[in-house]
């Protein structure tokens, strides 16, 4: 079943055809119908397409690559946290092709996980992609991206995909590689930027005059705005647990990491983690007070 609404400049609904009109303007088309039928008739139209369905958007992701225009931008939202996040990790494997960690670092790497699998499949169409902005919030993923046109483009963002590790202690890291050459290898997984920087503060100018429908919306962007865009994180918590400490406050954890020369910021991720470019032992030590 297929319908075509319209809007007015009144904002009465009204039908003509399977096009709505203003002064002999085309403003705005609802069909009700099939997704993929509706995408695959609309090749490389859209400058902007949001891909939302229930669960995985999987299904959808192929006709929408070819649907969205080469410079165009593509959202993506998939609610299948517990494939993901590894709960059912044969799923994931299954959708996305990906083997999924379980754990602290478990919706960090299933949004990565999510933003490698877009990789792959628009190199198929020779689009290279541009994280503009990507989180995990209330139980889904969300990512807005950008694409830029050529083999070169698509050879460049494949390049941003890799492997993760994790050890008994909490320990974790990471390679950019095609094929992992170490065993328990967890991906393949985006370790390129969350956001860009020039998009972040374009968002964060609009919020100056802009009052949003939701009070944590500006609140959750000045988190992600001042979050360290680096691969990974230390969950504060989890980390005394594995090691037999104290768990210490993050206030104080990035303070101390701050005055030992290394970049720290909490994250969207956790309440209780970290992000820092400081190596894992020096992390341990400051647990420790050391």
């Amino acid at each position: 079943m297929k319908q075509n609404v319209g809007l007015n400049f009144e904002g009465e609904l009204y039908e003509e055809g399977d096009r709505a009109y203003l002064w002999g303007k085309k403003l705005i088309v609802i069909n009700r119908g099939d997704a993929n039928g509706l995408m695959a008739e609309n090749f490389r139209y859209f400058d902007l397409l949001d891909l939302d369905p229930f669960g995985s958007p999987m299904e959808f992701l192929d006709t929408a690559l070819r649907s969205v225009r080469r410079r165009g931008v593509l959202a993506v939202t998939a609610t299948d946290t517990g494939v993901l996040c590894g709960a059912y990790a044969r799923a994931c494997l299954k959708n996305y092709l990906a083997r999924p960690i379980r754990g602290e670092l478990c919706h960090e790497a299933g949004l990565r996980i999510l933003l490698g699998t877009v990789v792959r499949y628009a190199a198929k169409y020779d689009l290279g992609v541009e994280v503009l902005l990507a989180y995990y919030r209330d139980h889904y993923f969300r990512a807005f991206l950008g694409f830029k046109s050529g083999a070169r483009k698509a050879e460049k963002s494949l390049s941003q995909l890799g492997y993760l590790w994790q050890e008994e202690s909490g320990r974790f890291s990471y390679e950019r590689t095609f094929l992992p050459e170490r065993p328990n290898a967890y991906g393949p997984l985006w370790l390129g930027p969350l956001k860009g920087e020039a998009f972040m503060e374009e968002v964060s100018k609009e919020l100056e005059g802009f009052e949003p429908a939701h009070k944590k919306t500006k609140p959750f962007l000045k988190l992600l705005s001042e979050e360290l865009d680096v691969p990974f994180h230390y969950d504060t918590h989890a980390l005394a647990k594995r090691n037999g400490l104290q768990a210490v406050k993050v206030s104080t954890v990035i303070e101390r990491l701050e005055e030992l020369g290394y970049l720290a910021s909490r994250t969207h991720f956790s309440p209780t983690s970290v992000k820092t470019n400081a190596p894992f032992e020096v992390v341990i030590d400051v647990l420790r007070g050391d």
